[in-house]
């Protein structure tokens, strides 16, 4: 993909920081992106209208609301709501969780650390 190219890029982390380090990147390769990032997966699930060409997702986000649904648990409502790639970011090494997470139809799962 050109740098020219329009990009539609989803992120939804509950972390500030780590959020803008995604966005900063992805723009960064692809200067015309549209990154639109979400701090939870639900305002992500209803403020999202048009389809993203790729979604960039946490596996924890718990962090600003202790009761928010996990990465797993939007992963399918994403896939309900849009054929997009889903990606996952997380800390968790565990190799359950990622097995989870491809299992349910991730696109790919990168560890953060």
């Amino acid at each position: 993909m050109s740098n020219n190219t329009s990009l539609n890029v989803l992120v939804i982390e509950d972390n500030e920081q780590m959020s803008e380090m995604i966005k900063d990147s992805i723009l960064h390769k692809f200067s015309n992106a549209r990154v639109t990032v979400f701090n939870s997966g639900e305002e992500a699930l209803s403020k999202t209208k048009s389809q993203p060409d790729v979604i960039i997702c946490d596996y924890q986000l718990d962090s600003q609301n202790p009761k928010a649904l996990n990465g797993i648990q939007i992963l399918g409502k994403l896939k309900k709501q849009f054929s997009s790639p889903v990606i996952f970011l997380s800390a968790q090494e565990k190799p359950e969780v990622s097995a989870n997470i491809i299992k349910y139809g991730a696109y790919d799962y990168v560890v953060k650390n």
